[in-house]
């Protein structure tokens, strides 16, 4: 299930090239035949998202985003949110995935927020220096030119 605040956070790149500074961090695009998907391909761009996010380059994430996350949100609201959620969870001492999930949302979700398609999640689960449990989310999606792109990342 797609976490509430999935619309909030909705970030779909595009194959571009990353300024030098995101390019250890920005999370990769995916090419994968549908039935050939590999989990630790996902995990792994995962993970570079969070730490493209979580180093302060929410900006630059966002300038790379496809259309449909710039109408769903401006830049300023995006990077204010990542920062107001990463603050709120402040600083992490551990993190590691626990699940992955695909789902296929049609046009019937009932949620106009979120466009049909293929989605996959990646769950996040850790523990902030304070001791308190942390869940975090990213979410792929399959662009109509057979790429998997972010699509969202809930801190």
């Amino acid at each position: 299930m797609i976490n509430k605040r999935f619309p909030c956070a909705l970030l779909l790149l595009v194959s571009v090239a990353a300024p030098a500074q995101v390019a250890s961090v920005r999370p990769p695009a995916v090419r994968a035949a549908q039935a050939d998907l590999d989990p630790g391909h996902f995990v792994d761009a995962a993970f570079k998202a969070l730490a493209a996010v979580e180093s302060g380059q929410a900006g630059l994430v966002w300038d790379m985003a496809s259309p449909v996350m710039k109408s769903a949100t401006t830049r300023v609201a995006f990077i204010d949110s990542e920062a107001m959620h990463a603050s709120a969870n402040g600083q992490l001492a551990t993190r590691q995935w626990f699940s992955i999930n695909r789902n296929r949302i049609d046009g019937n979700s009932g949620d106009k927020h979120i466009p049909p398609g293929s989605y996959l999640t990646v769950l996040f689960v850790g523990s902030n220096k304070a001791g308190q449990t942390l869940q975090q989310n990213v979410t792929f999606a399959l662009d109509s030119d057979g790429i998997w792109r972010l699509a969202g990342i809930v801190l």
